[in-house]
């Protein structure tokens, strides 16, 4: 994209445009007015954001293809993106990050029949002409792709010399020229080139060759510059004044792929370990597990060879040899002992921190070990970790005296880098994918929502429209009085009948909170409700927040505010898309276990971490409630949410708390039990979370309509509408018919009397009333719910309800005393002329005396003996 582009297309309009980009009708031949960069006379393609120039719509494309998950791409979707017919975004895809395609291709060590077919399709888009104007693009990204072969790459040029199309020709020369100047095939090429007939393959060669201080190429150059055509004239000066200064790039190291394999090593691999490991750390794990790795140039050293004499350059390269190789790796693989490899799956695909208490548990592992000598409370000894461990990081947290042994203070993890080295070649677990079950175990609780909320979502936005969501003084917590009103008035069917409020009302506070925290754009067709769940739970809008789900933890509010409010609104728009990419994964009509849910979203945790673990671990926590039976006391405990346990205390229970809302809406079936949790518990609870009672999810049509896996979807239940009747004599209102929404309006100004008739009074209009606001807001609901023209007697009721707002007011600079009960001063009171002007009456021994007055009154007071100081 040129200089001058500064705008660019918003981010949730691309894909939109997409398929006008690509198509070659959409673009016209006739100059215009570019409406994202506000540039006039540009090629221009019409799309539903207005007008785009060549270079925005390149920018936006740009923008799309480093979004692509390339990695996942196996070999036939990455050549058939080379293909003819493939779409302009795949082309650009693979050329645009044609490096990680090269990596990618070492990684899954493709044959060389495979790998020359594939360097023949980028040679061939050299020549990619199409009527949309960014085959320009396409082709300029195949050159750059092929230069960076170097001189590898000039047999196959030479023997692919295609001189149709035109194009195709021209960026041989241009790359032959680039990569290989002085080869005396090439010269040849150059020569004929700079006397084609079409100027545009004699100005390739000025490209290939400025730079070159050969003879021949200034024979060449000094030929070009007198060419026959102004163009080629003209691009020889532009090229020469800008850029003879500048010095020819060497080009780049050819493709692993294109090199012999004992020679192979992966780049950047040596610079993951040198930063993952220390020097004293890698010459622990050489005599371990590095030593059969290591060849004569590895061992050059002067004197006798020594372990601490290797440098930590010699120990990297090894380290990068076996992660660079298949079979280097899978012997690597089989020197560790079996309780080494069970650890080393956890700690790559789950990430994070664990404890070695846990270890030793699972496998009886002795992750940590301690010096022999008597145990001192008084003396602190760290532990150190075990030989056989020594390929983990360990990380210690800090003890009281007398703990030092604890194991559950020992964490183990692998850098995150390390990691995914690690995972180009372990099998992944089977529930890194999902996997659908043809039967399930019997639940307690089988919760299906059968369209009922998608159907009765104006009923639920009119309730929290109309107040009825009230919370807490902090603002954080929903009244129970308020759940229980709501969960009556809209007949809302809980996913458990039985247990306390936090899980009799669970999902009415779904249902209160997003809606208090959501537009309230009335939702009344099943597309408007998939417009409002995208945008409130998988879109970019964060109005309702779904950290706010971790109902179980405190300490949100540090979250919540802050510098770091931004990195938090970052990590919601990345694990808003990882659910819905989740959400799209679920087989539609087949249960999916809630164990393989976890563990999908846990192999993938760095997707799903709603809370960053450094603020997790600074701000959030949770109470622990513990009972000793032998010694007959209990304690509560704080637990912070420190690395080891951010997995079970805070990414599992959101995982839950997420599968649960998606079931409140109907888009997911949840087959649950009560909750129960038998590693945490919150204070005298079974459970930690609410949540923790989940087996079970099944995606339905409803779901699958809203996350785009179907394009339609038929709501299964009807929505009720009835008449209004006002009666013209009395304030009485009858419904024709059922409708909910109408009947909660009814309910909020008067009184039932039967399922369809209602009586209105002052009472009860006036019921719930705390301010002028809130009865304006009534008059208000009454003109917009049941009817802006009334009879008479209606008008002339709520007229006078509005007139009769505050008949009281207080009036200032007055203030109140009442006088002693003395004859004397109450007769002076009544009868003295000036004590009258300033003073206003009152009943029962009171007067009430203006401000302003009362240093007069005083003052005629003490004319007659009495003494005043509270005045």
């Amino acid at each position: 994209m040129g200089t001058g582009h500064s705008e660019v297309i918003p981010v949730e309009k691309i894909r939109e445009i997409l398929r006008h980009i690509e198509s070659e009708s959409d673009w016209s031949d006739q100059r215009a007015y570019c409406e994202i960069c506000e540039t006039p006379g540009q090629i221009i393609c019409q799309t539903p954001v207005g007008q785009v120039c060549v270079a925005c719509a390149e920018q936006a494309l740009r923008h799309l293809v480093s979004q692509e998950k390339i990695g996942e791409w196996d070999y036939p979707r990455l050549k058939e993106a080379l293909s003819p017919a493939a779409r302009l975004s795949d082309k650009l895809t693979v050329l645009w990050r044609f490096d990680e395609v090269v990596q990618l291709a070492a990684i899954r060590d493709i044959s060389e029949p495979e790998a020359d077919a594939f360097i023949s399709a980028v040679f061939l888009n050299m020549g990619y002409v199409s009527r949309n104007p960014l085959s320009e693009a396409v082709r300029q990204a195949a050159v750059d792709a092929l230069i960076s072969f170097g001189e590898v790459i000039l047999p196959l040029l030479l023997k692919m010399r295609f001189r149709n199309p035109w194009q195709l020709f021209a960026n041989t020369v241009l790359v032959a020229g680039t990569v290989a100047p002085a080869n005396p095939d090439v010269r040849k090429l150059l020569a004929k080139a700079a006397v084609h007939d079409n100027p545009e393959v004699r100005k390739r060669v000025i490209s290939a060759i400025y730079t070159d201080d050969a003879r021949w190429a200034n024979t060449l150059l000094l030929r070009l510059s007198t060419d026959k055509d102004p163009s080629v004239r003209d691009f020889y000066k532009t090229v020469i004044i800008s850029s003879r200064k500048e010095r020819k790039k060497k080009p780049t190291q050819p493709p692993a792929f294109l090199i012999k394999k004992e020679e192979m090593i992966k780049p950047g691999i040596a610079e993951i370990i040198k930063d993952a490991y220390t020097a004293k750390a890698l010459r622990e794990l050489f005599p371990l597990y590095l030593r059969p790795f290591a060849d004569e140039s590895d061992l050059k050293m002067s004197g006798k060879f020594s372990v601490h004499k290797m440098t930590k350059s010699q120990l990297t390269r090894i380290c990068a040899k076996i992660f660079s190789d298949r079979t280097r790796f899978e012997k690597f693989l089989s020197l560790f002992p079996g309780e080494v490899m069970q650890i080393l799956h956890i700690v790559v695909w789950e990430g994070g921190r664990h404890t070695a208490e846990k270890f030793k548990n699972m496998f009886g592992a002795e992750v940590v070990t301690f010096p022999k000598q008597e145990k001192d409370r008084y003396r602190y000894t760290s532990g150190e970790i075990g030989t056989p461990y020594r390929l983990f990081q360990l990380h210690e947290e800090y003890a009281h005296y007398g703990d030092y042994d604890d194991l559950s203070r020992y964490h183990l993890s692998l850098e995150k880098d390390v990691r995914k080295l690690f995972m180009e070649y372990l099998s992944p677990p089977r529930d890194y994918r999902i996997n659908p079950l043809s039967q399930i175990e019997k639940t307690a609780v089988l919760f299906e929502d059968r369209d009922w909320a998608a159907a009765h979502m104006p009923l639920l936005q009119e309730f929290v429209r109309q107040g009825g969501v009230r919370y807490s003084k902090s603002g954080k917590k929903i009244l129970i009085g308020s759940l229980k009103q709501m969960a009556s008035s809209c007949g809302i069917r809980e996913f458990y009948d039985s247990g306390d409020n936090e899980t009799l009302y669970m999902r009415t506070r779904f249902f209160a909170d997003f809606f208090s925290k959501t537009d309230n754009t009335p939702v009344r067709t099943v597309k408007s409700f998939r417009e409002l769940l995208n945008q409130a739970l998988f879109g970019q809008s964060l109005k309702y927040r779904l950290r706010n789900l971790l109902y179980h933890l405190s300490g949100m509010v540090h979250v919540e505010k802050g510098y770091y409010e931004q990195s938090h609104a970052d990590n919601e728009r990345m694990v808003r898309h990882a659910f819905l990419k989740l959400m799209k994964a679920l087989p539609l009509g087949q249960w999916v276990s809630g164990e393989n849910i976890v563990r999908y979203c846990r192999y993938r945790s760095d997707d799903f971490r709603i809370i960053d673990e450094h603020a997790a671990r600074n701000y959030l926590y949770f109470k622990q409630f513990y009972e000793n039976d032998e010694f007959r006391y209990t304690r509560e405990e704080r637990v912070d949410i420190k690395s080891a346990c951010y997995n079970d205390a805070l990414l599992t229970p959101f995982v839950k708390a997420m599968m649960f809302l998606m079931g409140n809406f109907g888009l997911l079936d949840i087959a649950c039990d009560p909750p129960e949790n038998d590693l945490f518990r919150d204070k005298n609870k079974a459970w930690l979370s609410v949540f923790d009672g989940l087996k079970y999810v099944r995606l339905t049509g409803l779901g699958a309509y809203v996350v785009g896996l179907s394009p339609d979807y038929d709501l299964k239940v009807s929505t009720e509408t009835a008449g209004v009747v006002l009666d013209d004599h009395r304030l009485i209102i009858n419904l024709e018919g059922r409708d909910a929404v109408k009947s909660l309006v009814l309910e909020k100004i008067g009184d039932r009397l039967s399922d369809t008739c209602f009586k209105v009074s002052y009472q009860s209009f006036l019921r719930g009333c705390r301010s002028e606001a809130d009865i304006l807001e009534k008059a208000t609901l009454f003109s917009e719910q049941i009817s802006a023209d009334p009879p008479h007697i209606w008008k002339d009721f709520l007229k006078e309800i509005t007139d009769k707002i505050n008949p009281l007011s207080a009036r200032k600079g007055v203030k109140l005393y009442k006088l002693k009960p003395d004859d004397a001063l109450i007769s002076l009171m009544a009868t003295d002329p000036v004590l009258k002007r300033y003073i206003l009456k009152a009943e029962n021994y009171h007067v009430a005396i203006e401000t302003k007055h009362l240093k007069n009154v005083r003052e005629r007071l003490a004319a007659f003996g009495y003494f005043i100081d509270n005045l």
